[in-house]
């Protein structure tokens, strides 16, 4: 599973990277350092769209949610 998680998002990201580098040559006209931020962007929203996932995915795990959560279990229990 891990696996095809890594490859799902190597996969993403070059495609992310051919999407910057097509929008940095589409923008020719423009001035050089509009053109880097425009072209970053779906590669920066791609980054931080992986970090949220990252720490959403990550949460229930950490240690200090036991304590949290033990009154809301407890109630439904």
């Amino acid at each position: 599973m891990t696996i095809l998680l890594v490859l799902l998002f190597a996969v993403c990201f070059i495609a992310c990277m051919a999407l910057t580098r097509g929008l940095f040559l589409r923008l020719s006209n423009w001035n050089l350092l509009d053109r880097l931020i425009a072209a970053s962007t779906p590669l920066v929203i791609f980054i931080l769209c992986g970090l949220i996932l990252r720490e959403f995915v990550s949460t229930p795990f950490r240690s200090q949610n036991a304590s949290i959560l033990a009154p809301t279990v407890g109630i439904i229990y």
